[in-house]
This record gives C-alpha cells, structure tokens and sequence, in this order.
C-alpha cells in the first residue's frame, strides 16, 4: 500500500475508494456464487430463493462490519498522533488479545506453549516491522510536538480490541453457517455501505472517486479482495488465532523483500524473522503431535495405567 501512495499529494489515491471498491467486489463475488449455486441446485423447485438465503442471520455481520469500521478510523487517530515506531509496536496488539477473547467467548484452552509462541510472533513482528522501515522514514513520520501521544495510544488500544473481537466473532458467526460465501456476502454487504457512508463523510464529492489510481492501485484493490476470502476460509477451517499466524508470516515474507534490494541488514529484522519463523513452526509443530493418532493412542494408555 505504501509502494502505491505517490510522493506528490496531487496525484496521491484516497486509500478508503479502495476498500469501498474491495467490499462491492467481495459482496458481488460472493452473491454470483451463490446465484449459481442455487442454480445449480438438483431440484430448483423446492430450493430457497436468493434473498431468503442470504437475509437468513445478516444481522449478525453488522458486528464486526461495525467494529472493522471503528477500528480503522481509530488506527488513523492513531497514527496522526504517533510516531512510526510506537504506531508499528501498538498495531500488532491484535496478536495478543484475540486469543483472550477466543477464550472468552469461544472458551477455548491455550497452553503455555500456546502463549509464549504467541508473545514470539508479536515481539518478532514488531521486530520486523522496525527492521525494514529505513531511518529516512522514521525522520520523516518523527514529529518534535506530537499533537496527543495518550490519544494515539487510547486509539490503538481500542483498534485492538475492536480487530481482536471482530476476529472471533467472524469465527462464531462463519463456523456457524453452511457455506463461506453467504456470510461473505452478508459481511460484504454491511462492510460495503459502512466504508461508502465513511468515504462520503470526507469526500461528498465521487467525481474525485478514482482520481490517482494507476497499476498498483487496482493491484491492491484485488489483493484486498483475494485477501477477504483466503481470511474467511482460514477463519472457518482453523480460527482467529491461527489467522494471525498467518498474517505474521505473509507480513514477514513482505517485510524482507524490500529488504533484500539493500546493502544494509537491521539487526532487528534478523531477530524478528526468527522469532516469527520460530513461533510459526513450533505452533505447527504442536498441532502436528496432537493431531498424530499414535499420541492420542499413549495418552489413553497413560490414563488406563
């Protein structure tokens, strides 16, 4: 996203177009597909209708449409107020508190193993993110007479959060349904006009809608969407905290490809990319055991003994 924003401010894209764009993109994806399979179904007749299908549960994607939302607006509070590296450090909160509301709502067990591959990924992605950021830039977002640090920091706090619980409440809500798709486009729908009432609020003006979009703009505009489903189905087949895994690793790999152009290595890129690379593995590690019949077997013979 930042390779996309152009120096100069005249020719700069509103980055909120783009996620207006990315959600009408999902919810029209998501409606074709489940358009054609209701088309595609054995016996039409008795088949629901679209709207019955889809209006089925929609009230439940205002949640995290709404949350979503006010954590963005809440992250733009937070990085007017921040410098680059506090904002780098406070961003990545989410890794920490969604497995607290996961256990909150979902009540689901994290072992200690559990938590110190956790405390890995966040201080390594942190690591990252300082790493790969050059000190022009830090100089540049540095500013002598912060406007409100503790406002930045509250802000953050509540991005956080807000990810965090949107996050597992996406998880309850597409476990809970049949098909990926029709929470998508339920989702997408709300997202949609929440980002579209957000953009009109700064920008009445949409004859401005696609002023300084080129190549790398559309790009991130399909990223995002492609981005949107690959996030759904992770969250529905593994969960919320397996996303942020996820996350961190793909942040990694973006990370350390500007970074190879360089002469200069950080050594707190080299640290963040073990720690995250570590917490990666051994989480996979972990759930590769306890997937092994042979364990479960040893475990039932332990307690027979």
């Amino acid at each position: 996203m930042l390779q996309s924003w152009p120096v100069n401010s005249d020719s700069r894209y509103e980055p909120s177009s783009t996620i207006v764009l990315s959600e009408a993109f999902k919810l029209a994806i998501s409606s074709i597909w489940v358009g054609v399979e209701l088309l595609l179904a054995t016996t039409p007749s008795s088949s629901p209708s679209f709207l019955s299908i889809v209006r089925n549960g929609h009230h439940k994607a205002t949640v995290p449409a709404i949350l979503y939302t006010l954590a963005m607006t809440c992250q733009t509070v937070g990085a007017y107020n921040l410098d680059l590296l506090p904002y780098l450090m406070l961003s990545q909160l989410k890794i920490i508190i969604t497995p607290i509301f996961s256990a909150l709502l979902m009540k689901q067990k994290f072992g200690p193993d559990q938590w110190l591959c956790l405390a890995m990924i966040t201080t390594g992605t942190v690591l990252v993110q300082i790493g790969s950021v050059s000190p022009r830039a830090v100089s540049l977002a540095t500013s002598p007479n912060s406007p409100n640090a503790i406002l930045g920091v509250l802000a953050m706090l509540i991005a956080g959060c807000c990810v965090a619980f949107a996050g597992v409440y996406m998880e309850m809500i597409l476990k809970s349904s049949s098909t990926v798709m029709v929470r998508n486009a339920q989702l997408g729908l709300y997202s949609f006009f929440v980002a579209l009432s957000l953009h009109w609020g700064r920008h009445s003006d949409f004859k401005t809608f696609f002023h300084g979009y080129h190549a790398l703009v559309w790009l991130l505009v399909i990223l995002q969407t492609i981005g949107g489903f690959l996030v759904a189905l992770c969250v529905r087949f593994t969960s919320a905290v397996a996303k942020n895994y996820a996350q961190g690793l793909g942040f990694l790999i973006a990370s350390i490809v500007p970074v190879l152009d360089s002469s200069q290595t950080v050594f707190q890129l080299l640290c963040g990319i073990a720690l995250v690379s570590g917490a990666v593995f051994r989480s996979a590690w972990q759930a590769r055991i306890k997937a092994r019949p042979d364990s479960i077997i040893d475990k039932q013979e332990t307690s027979n003994v």
